[in-house]
């Protein structure tokens, strides 16, 4: 079963530039920011992902 971001196109190697409007440092952030969207009852976040060769685009991806 894929999860919910493979289900949306995002690949492993392609990187998360933002969650939610926040940008993501470090790998932890990630985590933090999806608790964060989750505390406030949104059912997706929107993600700024990065491929492999450098094409930024917008991701929304539903929450558990």
């Amino acid at each position: 079963q894929q999860s919910p971001a493979a289900l949306k196109g995002i690949k492993p190697g392609d990187g998360i530039v933002e969650a939610g409007q926040d940008t993501m440092k470090a790998p932890d952030d990630l985590a933090r920011s999806i608790d964060k969207i989750k505390k406030s009852g949104r059912k997706a976040v929107l993600l700024r992902v990065e491929d492999g060769k450098g094409d930024l685009r917008f991701v929304a991806v539903p929450l558990p």
